[in-house]
């Protein structure tokens, strides 16, 4: 089997009001991330060594990642 390479991508969740929630995330490719996040309604969990925050996906009006 051959290895998954993990890529680190820039998550932006992007709110009413021009606020925007920026992680940094490791994934196989932007689709599967993208994913990963939006299966994780309503509430989406983003946790590592610096930053432990919860997001109410009802209120994310768009997602982009950017690829680092």
């Amino acid at each position: 089997m051959a290895k998954q390479i993990m890529r680190k991508f820039t998550v932006n969740f992007h709110f009413d009001q021009d606020q925007v929630k920026t992680f940094e995330m490791e994934g196989r490719s932007p689709e599967l991330l993208l994913n990963s996040i939006i299966t994780q309604r309503p509430w989406f969990f983003f946790s590592n060594a610096e930053v432990e925050e919860a997001i109410n996906m009802t209120r994310v009006t768009r997602i982009s990642i950017n690829r680092e």
